[in-house]
């Protein structure tokens, strides 16, 4: 049980950091706010993909959700 539980530990933490790197691609106009990507992470983390998802509110801000799996 302990190896499952830290390779699952493992695998969550990489996705957490994946999902920031993600973010921080919106956050400094790297990818814009007008298109919703999606793909994977090959060649460095080939198990992960990204999907995205943007939203903006009546005062125009933006909400964007990146779903990794």
């Amino acid at each position: 049980i302990g190896a499952n539980a830290s390779s699952s530990s493992q695998r969550l933490t990489r996705a957490v950091m994946l999902a920031e790197s993600k973010m921080a691609e919106f956050e400094t106009g790297e990818l814009p706010l007008t298109t919703a990507p999606s793909g994977d992470f090959k060649p460095d983390h080939p198990a992960f993909a990204f999907t995205t998802k943007i939203d903006t509110d009546s005062f125009e801000a933006y909400r964007v959700t990146v779903t990794i799996t």
